[in-house]
């Protein structure tokens, strides 16, 4: 009895870790996105071109992706632990104590900039774009418009991968959900095969 809750510990640190990984490649790659942002702005407003303020959309748009995949993943990480380990370790509950207190504290923890950081990024992007292009835009009404709004569309793309990662606590019991159909699958699986 003793070696199977070892071996369940064992798993619970090696998911964590994995989690702190998950947390590490996320914080990097918005600190990336933040710094390349940056130089690339800085370069638009000394060279005066308009089009380079929406450079930086082709950086954050795909690594936006990416931030997003990493936080699902510690999210069903977490459920993970949630249902399969914590409830037989039962002293260890870190996860299932924090989706607790998630649910609860809704409304008063912001997560707005960490859920909107590139959001924000895209329309300060797109504001500068549309200040510096406004005295150089054709006077065609047609082309006018489709120059103000088309580079919108990423920008709105990335509000909409912003509100999804603020989904947190639903995505984490989505997720709980989920592998508890698992475990019940297998459990049913198991009894079959105790019958047999």
């Amino acid at each position: 009895m003793e070696s199977a809750k070892a071996v369940l510990i064992e798993e619970y640190k090696m998911l964590r870790a994995e989690i702190i990984n998950c947390i590490n490649l996320q914080n990097n790659l918005c600190t990336f996105v933040i710094t390349a942002t940056s130089a690339i702005l800085a370069l638009a407003l000394t060279s005066g071109h308009p089009v380079l303020f929406l450079l930086p959309l082709a950086i954050i748009i795909p690594l936006q992706g990416r931030i997003f995949h990493y936080r699902r993943n510690i999210l069903k990480l977490s459920a993970y632990n949630i249902v399969f380990l914590e409830p037989q370790i039962n002293d260890i509950m870190w996860e299932t104590r924090h989706q607790e207190f998630s649910k609860r504290a809704r409304g008063y923890e912001s997560s707005l900039f960490r859920s909107y950081e590139n959001f924000f990024l895209g329309m300060i992007c797109y504001l500068l774009y549309i200040f510096h292009y406004s005295s150089l835009m054709p006077e065609a009404p047609g082309t006018r418009i489709l120059l103000i709004f088309v580079p919108l569309i990423p920008v709105l793309y990335l509000g909409i991968m912003g509100a999804l990662t603020n989904r947190a606590v639903e995505t984490r019991s989505a997720y709980i959900s989920l592998w508890r159909q698992v475990q019940k699958d297998e459990n049913a699986d198991n009894s079959a095969e105790g019958h047999a």
